[in-house]
């Protein structure tokens, strides 16, 4: 399929590994998000529990200066 905001579509969506969670995408589309994609066949509950999203240390202090 084609999606104009996405451009073209995979066939067979798999769970992606994002930020926010787990969703279901194409795994390109996936990866231009940031995310990982799962293998094939992988559940979103099973995504949820492998998903590890790397993190970046913060103060309260630098959190605060983005919305001075």
């Amino acid at each position: 399929g084609y999606n104009p905001c996405k451009g073209v579509l995979d066939r067979f969506p798999t769970p992606c590994c994002l930020e926010t969670g787990c969703e279901s995408q194409d795994p390109l589309y996936c990866q231009f998000l940031g995310g990982v994609p799962q293998p094939l066949g992988t559940t979103l509950k099973e995504c949820l529990a492998n998903c590890v999203v790397a993190t970046e240390r913060s103060s309260w202090g630098r959190i605060k200066q983005k919305y001075d």
